[in-house]
């Protein structure tokens, strides 16, 4: 009789969970507590059509704690007038209110199809695992913030909302759907993201929005973004940031791209206006083009970066240099363009690898900050500038201590080019151009006497220097285009 009697109990149990297991229910506003009756606490799957409000999902978040997958594709969300409910009487129709179902254990949720507002935290901390997010969905602040199992995501919306999926430390694939506002903060700290579709759409990326993404190597910007909030990228893993086609960007914030351990060149196409230290701490960064019509660099633009050369470090139309712009910067040169007229505080200090400066486009001594060359080995290095500059250099303040040379004016103009490099090694001169054909090449000396000359069909040239005893080399390049690039290159 006992064995017959646990049979049968075990027999009920089961029946109780197929019961309870998956429940549909067509609501109306402030219902479900009733609808569902003693299932609640046993229900693993909730599949809602019709209407609730706020006391409804309340109950859902205080009273199914075995509610694993929610359903809410059919529902819409009813204003709540009563009372009160977590401190509020009132709450707004076609809204999940702030923090509803925040730590709830949901592992899989499906969002209303009309228009709803998701609350700030409503669903933070939650365990989904994949989230697909239909155009119907706003966000309040941090709606899926912290979510500790979420991998997948798809969304359908204008945009991502701010903190809306901050600290998802398991997130991995992100899918935009047309999506074109990466919303503050919007996935900072969410280590493990390494991809993003459809990226190329964004035409505003916020403040902070991949801040800390460290496993974020690729990110594919479009032509048609217009800003890059203030540490939009500060401590990712990009490694290149290619804006070379985008003519639409207008700045980029503050700390944009600081402390991006591998990013090594970034190109940009428009010339936008750069915040204070954008590539701040960027060891890793050799290449950089600002584009050809910045005027101003600002305060800790490269400060500890690691740039390493100069073809772009200075845009030609630069007027100023913030304070400790390229400080600790590696670059061996500088050309210092005709526009500029000052430099500030500390702004080439410690550039320990510094040995020649090209000033010879100058017709005016920059004015100096405090400190501007603050460990630099200056009698070590070369300060190239017109002969007609010399005696103004000699007797300026933070300058007279260069090796300065005067400059013959009938050597070939020094000009910032991007893509094209040059270097010498074992008597051999090696030329290379990124993304042109080189026509001719013509070496001279510092007097502008030639000293080799070479017909090339290519992007890429070698010349033998062993005659040459010149320490110095000025090389001039005739590209396919009709264009024409100078380099300056020591021996």
């Amino acid at each position: 009789m006992n064995i017959e009697y646990r049979l049968a109990a075990a027999v009920v149990a089961l029946m109780t969970v197929a019961v309870t297991f998956a429940t549909d229910i067509a609501c109306t506003p402030g219902t479900l507590a009733a609808r569902l009756g003693d299932a609640a606490a046993t229900t693993a799957t909730l599949r809602l059509n019709g209407s609730v409000d706020a006391s409804d999902l309340f109950f859902i978040d205080d009273n199914m704690p075995a509610l694993r997958t929610l359903d809410l594709s059919e529902v819409t969300v009813a204003a709540y007038v009563g009372a009160p409910l977590r401190g509020n009487s009132r709450y707004a129709a076609a809204t999940i209110p702030t923090g509803a179902l925040a730590g709830a254990p949901l592992t899989a949720l499906t969002l209303p199809a009309t228009p709803v507002t998701l609350g700030d935290m409503c669903f933070s901390g939650t365990k989904l695992t994949t989230l697909t997010v239909p155009q119907s969905v706003t966000f309040g602040q941090g709606a899926f913030a912290g979510c500790p199992a979420l991998q997948s995501v798809t969304l359908y919306t204008a945009g991502t909302g701010d903190y809306t999926f901050a600290e998802c430390s398991a997130l991995r694939t992100v899918a935009l759907r047309g999506t074109t506002n990466a919303g503050a903060h919007s996935f900072a700290g969410c280590t493990a993201l390494s991809t993003i579709a459809g990226s190329d759409a964004l035409t505003a990326i916020g403040a902070g929005a991949f801040a800390g993404c460290t496993s974020l190597q690729v990110f594919n910007f479009g032509t048609s973004l217009a800003t890059i909030g203030d540490r939009a990228f500060t401590g990712s893993g990009l490694q290149y940031a290619d804006l070379a086609a985008n003519r639409t960007l207008r700045s980029v914030g503050a700390h944009a791209f600081a402390d991006c351990a591998d990013l090594a060149e970034a190109t940009f196409g428009s010339s936008p206006a750069f915040g204070e230290g954008a590539f701040m701490g960027c060891r890793s960064l050799r290449t950089i083009d600002m584009g050809g019509d910045v005027t101003i660099v600002p305060d800790y633009a490269f400060a500890s970066s690691g740039i390493a050369d100069d073809t772009g470090m200075l845009p030609p139309s630069t007027t100023a240099v913030g304070d400790y712009a390229y400080s600790g910067s590696r670059a061996e040169s500088v050309a210092l363009p005709s526009t500029l007229t000052s430099l500030g505080n500390g702004a080439m200090e410690n550039m320990t690898e510094l040995t020649l400066i090209d000033g010879s486009m100058l017709t005016d001594v920059p004015a100096l900050g405090n400190d501007v060359w603050q460990g630099v080995d200056q009698p070590h290095v070369e300060l190239s500038v017109n002969p007609d500059m010399t005696d103004a250099f000699r007797t300026a303040d933070q300058w007279q201590n260069f090796n300065i040379q005067g400059m013959s004016t009938a050597n070939p103009a020094i000009t910032i080019t991007t893509g094209l490099r040059g270097r010498i090694a074992d008597n051999i001169l090696y030329i290379e151009s990124s993304d042109k054909d080189i026509s001719t090449v013509t070496v001279y000396d510092i007097d502008g006497a030639i000293l080799a000359a070479r017909t090339v069909d290519g992007t890429a040239a070698s010349i033998d220097l062993s005659a040459v005893s010149a320490p110095a080399l000025i090389v001039h390049c005739v590209l396919a285009d009709n264009t024409a690039a100078t380099l300056k290159l020591l021996r």
